[in-house]
């Protein structure tokens, strides 16, 4: 038998007889980060996101938004997140909601631990040009997934005749149902004479293999198939 420590001061020990596949595993579990996280985008005068502990799932984190000046505000990621507690992420109290800076020059969002911190990923709020992007028409209705990230779906909704309407979306994986929300978050690109561009939305995924991703607009009775 031999025993080695992993890098959270757990004793662990496996034997001779083990199968490789298994040890391999087990260290890239322990290699995984255990703070996860995501800025979502903007949505009235403020940034959205969650930020979650896999060793300490009760326990709320402090986040922090530094703008370029040097002015940083500092909020408690509490704020209940169904999306994100279906997603596997504890009791889902893990959002937060941060003021944008009035100059609105990009800022970074970190998760304060003791002296160090952890930046947190934004999530797509412009689609890069090329990228990929779903596109995906019925009649008036419109609706855009953005190229797949690590751990999220993003994109925007609309019906382009009552654009002041915001979508109730549902997200499907692998047939299951993940969670609803309504498509508020910022995106630039949509903006026009008549749409504000609150239009946007952004879904953790679960954790494991993907095999199908289906969007579902509430109100149209409508679903949409993500390109894997």
């Amino acid at each position: 038998m031999m025993t080695f420590s992993s890098r959270f001061g757990v004793a662990c020990s496996t034997t001779a007889i083990m199968p490789a596949r298994i040890i391999a595993g087990l260290f890239k579990l322990l290699r995984r980060p255990h703070i996860v996280g995501c800025v979502d985008g903007p949505s009235r005068g403020r940034l959205h996101g969650w930020a979650f502990d896999r060793r300490n799932p009760l326990q709320r984190l402090t986040v922090a938004l530094q703008n370029p000046g040097g002015r940083r505000f500092v909020t408690l990621a509490d704020r209940y997140r169904a999306d994100v507690q279906r997603a596997g992420m504890g009791d889902g109290h893990c959002g937060f909601s941060l003021p944008i800076p009035a100059s609105g020059e990009a800022a970074a969002v970190y998760v304060l631990q003791g002296r160090s911190t952890v930046e947190l990923p934004p999530a797509s709020i412009v689609a890069p040009a090329g990228s990929g992007a779903q596109k995906h028409r019925a009649a008036s209705y419109e609706l855009q997934i953005d190229s797949l990230f690590p751990g999220r779906i993003s994109g925007w909704a609309l019906d382009t005749a009552r654009p002041e309407l915001r979508r109730n979306l549902q997200l499907y994986c692998n047939g299951r149902f993940i969670g609803r929300q309504r498509a508020t978050l910022y995106r630039a690109e949509v903006v026009d004479g008549r749409r504000d561009g609150y239009h946007g939305f952004c879904f953790p995924l679960p954790a494991g293999q993907i095999t199908s991703l289906t969007i579902e607009d509430v109100a149209l009775d409508a679903s949409f198939v993500a390109r894997l």
